[in-house]
Formats: C-alpha cells, sequence, structure tokens
C-alpha cells in the first residue's frame, strides 16, 4: 500500500508515486477518498448536520456501504444483460455514463488536482459510443470505429491502469465502468442486432460485412493520435502544468524502476515525451489490429471479455 496522503490535504506527494508496490492508482484513490469523505463530514457537521445524522452516516460509512449495493447490483446488470436481454444494456449506458461522468468530474476537478485525467482518450471513446447510439444506430463504419477503441484500447487499460473490481469505491467501478461497458455495449450489437435493437428507437444494422481495416484500425489510430497531438501541445507546450498535477504520461513515468520509465527514458530525459507517446502509438496500433479477431470470432471475443474481467481481480488477490 502506498503512503498515505496527509490529513485533510490532497496534495499528491511525487513519493507517493514511486512505490515498491504497483498499486499505486488504487492507493492514491482510496486515501484521497478517504481524505475527501472526512473533508465533507466535517463540512457537512459544521453546516446541515444539526441533527448529527449525517456524521452518523459518515462514522458507519454509509456511504461506501451504499456504493457496494450498487456495484453488485450493476455487477448483475452487466451479466444479465450480455447473457439473456442484450436490449438492456444501450439503456443502461445512457443513463448511467453521464451521472457517474459528472461525479467524478465534480471530484477531480477539486482539490485532488486530478484535472488532465478528464482529458484521456477513453472519455472521446464513450462519447463516439454514445454518438453512434443515439444519432447514427445504423451506420456500419461508425460502428466498427466505436467497436474498435471499446474493445481495443479501453480493454486493455483494464490492465495497464490495474484497475479491479473494489466495490466500495465510486471511483474505481466508475473506471471500470468507462472501460468495460462500451465493449459490452457492442457486443451485443455485433452478435446479438436484432435483441440489441429489440426495444430501441430504431434497429441496429442487422446484417455485418467483414472488417473494414480502414475503420477498424486506422481511423480510431487517427483520432487517438490527434487527440495525444492535441493534448500534448496544449498541456506540455502552452499550459506546463505543475508536477502536482497528475496524467498518464506521469502516472507511467513516476517510477524510475518501472518498465515503462526504462522504456520511455532510452534517449534520454529530453526525449521522454516523444519516446513515451511512439510506445503509446505502437501499442495502440497492436490492439487495434487485434480487434479485427473479436470482430470476426465469437468464440475469441468472449473469451478475451473474460480474461479482461477476471485477470485483474484475479492477480490482486
Amino acid at each position: 500500500m502506498s503512503k498515505s496522503l496527509a490529513d485533510n490535504s490532497y496534495q499528491i506527494d511525487k513519493e507517493c508515486l514511486i512505490d515498491e508496490n504497483e498499486d499505486v492508482i488504487t492507493s492514491i484513490s482510496m486515501s484521497t477518498e478517504s481524505d475527501y469523505f472526512q473533508e465533507k463530514k466535517v463540512e457537512f457537521s459544521a453546516t446541515d448536520d444539526k441533527t448529527g445524522f449525517v456524521s452518523f452516516l459518515w462514522k458507519n460509512h454509509i456511504p461506501e456501504k451504499i456504493v457496494f449495493v450498487l456495484a453488485v447490483a450493476n455487477l448483475f446488470v452487466w451479466a444479465f444483460g450480455l447473457c439473456v436481454v442484450p436490449w438492456i444494456l444501450p439503456y443502461y449506458y445512457t443513463i448511467c455514463a453521464p451521472i457517474l461522468l459528472a461525479l467524478r468530474i465534480r471530484w477531480y476537478l477539486g482539490p485532488v488536482k486530478w484535472h488532465l485525467f478528464m482529458l484521456d482518450f477513453c472519455y472521446i471513446a464513450n462519447i463516439t459510443c454514445m454518438v453512434y447510439l443515439w444519432a447514427f444506430p445504423n451506420n456500419e463504419h461508425l460502428f466498427h470505429m466505436v467497436f474498435a477503441m471499446g474493445n481495443g484500447p479501453l480493454l486493455w487499460a483494464v490492465a495497464l491502469y490495474r484497475n479491479s473490481l473494489v466495490l466500495h469505491s465510486l471511483d474505481k467501478m466508475t473506471s471500470i465502468f468507462i472501460y468495460l461497458l462500451p465493449a459490452y455495449v457492442t457486443f451485443g450489437v455485433r452478435w446479438y442486432p436484432e435483441l440489441a435493437g429489440q426495444h430501441w428507437y430504431t434497429i441496429f444494422l442487422q446484417q455485418h460485412t467483414g472488417p473494414d481495416l480502414v475503420w477498424l484500425v486506422a481511423t480510431p489510430l487517427a483520432l487517438f493520435v490527434a487527440h495525444s497531438m492535441l493534448y500534448v501541445f496544449i498541456i506540455y507546450i502552452i499550459v506546463r502544468p505543475s508536477d502536482e498535477y497528475l496524467d498518464s504520461y506521469r502516472y507511467f513515468t513516476s517510477d524510475e524502476n518501472s518498465i515503462q520509465y526504462k522504456l520511455a527514458n532510452l534517449f534520454g530525459p529530453r526525449m521522454r515525451l516523444v519516446v513515451y507517446y511512439t510506445v503509446c502509438y505502437f501499442m495502440c496500433t497492436c490492439m487495434l489490429l487485434l480487434t479485427w479477431m473479436w470482430y470476426q470470432y465469437f468464440v475469441a471475443h468472449v473469451v478475451f471479455l473474460a480474461i479482461v474481467f477476471v485477470g485483474p481481480n484475479v492477480e490482486r488477490r
């Protein structure tokens, strides 16, 4: 477990990022959530809590327990939607995504200084998925693109960021939702289009042709590259935030003993950012190329989804 953050402080100490264990984000998230809840407890106690009811809730970890119950219920919805009634998932995704993202924005844009994470590619992919569902559900090219992003970089991010099912953590469950749900929604549309669109406002594309590598690989990769270049230009050339503002690049290169740091530092500190994004482009290309297999073969797609869901949680045990 990483070192705890200082009491009533949301400043992320760089030493917390260079830890002997690899559970960096989980440790920071848990300790930050705990500090955030304690801060809110004091705030409520001083203002609205005249009866002591709010203090009772925080003292007995009622918010975490509520998150736990909702998270378990959501697991049943995911399983039921994947295996029995695929038409549930588009509605479920449409309702839950804005709520969870609003809560995450409220938290990440607060004193924790995780603002830059809100600019990650995963949010672009989720927005694209929402546009497909509600605006162009019969557009096969756009579906290829959404399928590739959801079953490519987003699913692999579960392992890269070492996400797992921490059922009492709203932040961890939100991350799991963001990374997994686009893949689950596109799974239903790809393999059970009639059932997935049974109660949708219009039918999904019923006949899927062979995978188009232009839309399955080239277009998502171009979007990924364009997003990263714009991000680097704005954040690292124009804005230049201090080191206390964490993002994916700083997260992966914070530990000098990690493989990511050594790989990004092959040509020295001056080229670290360039090498890091070059490696990202290569990895993204490989992930997108593999989606051809998930798109073509049902069994391969099912096995991959199962491995991504189970793998990180088994590793943590």
